[in-house]
């Protein structure tokens, strides 16, 4: 049994760096359970590039794009925000001035890619920032919409149990992620959407699309 033991850490070495490399690398980021009622998975971050413009073509069409698993994406509605969007955003601002950050400003320009990308989210399971295609989904849809940014971000969250107080329940979770709070106190970003969609009769699902526009 002694002579085996090299042999066992050798391959728990191997096993541990596999893993690590598979979760790094994969497309579907693990649905975490951060509080009762309300689900998250790991925040995306996309610094513009030249290969923006390829990426956004390989998409196709926009339920590609959006992430969707096939299904027909909820309608994204007008351009203003509803009271839970607007909630989210009031709030996003709150812990942004209590952390001596400026306010975010609401982005009408990508409200429709917040939703779509809210839409394409299912009711249980994975919540995931990537297409078919393992691109970031919501890259390809920022490249749709012809909007300039340096850095882009985006927030993913989904809740059960629909009320008044589920912006608030969501925005805590995202707050206790240090992934999401990241996203949500970045200096840089200057410019916020908030899209939510109804992904169960008694569920939706969030997506907060932040970008940078500072000195373009």
């Amino acid at each position: 049994m002694r002579r085996s033991a090299p042999f066992v850490v050798a391959a728990a070495i191997v096993v541990t760096v596999i893993t690590f490399v598979v979760g790094r690398s994969g497309q579907q980021p693990a649905f975490v359970p951060a509080s009762e009622g309300v689900a998250i998975g790991p925040a995306a971050r996309h610094r513009r590039s030249p290969t923006d413009i390829g990426a956004q073509l390989a998409t196709g069409a926009l339920d590609t794009a959006a992430g969707s698993s096939g299904n027909q994406l909820a309608d994204l509605g007008d351009a203003a925000p509803t009271g839970e969007e607007q909630a989210l955003l009031d709030l996003t601002n709150a812990d942004r001035c209590s952390n001596g950050l400026p306010p975010v400003e609401f982005d009408s320009a990508t409200l429709w890619v917040a939703r779509a990308r809210a839409a394409a989210q299912l009711p249980s399971g994975p919540l995931s920032h990537y297409n078919s295609l393992g691109d970031l989904a919501f890259v390809g849809l920022l490249g749709d919409a012809a909007v300039p940014y340096t850095l882009a971000g985006e927030n993913l969250a989904r809740a059960t149990g629909i009320d008044s107080g589920v912006s608030a329940r969501l925005n805590e979770a995202l707050m206790n992620s240090p992934q999401h709070r990241a996203n949500i106190l970045e200096p840089s970003f200057d410019k916020l959407s908030i899209g939510a969609a109804p992904v169960a009769p008694d569920a939706i699902a969030v997506a907060e699309i932040f970008r940078s526009t500072a000195g373009l």
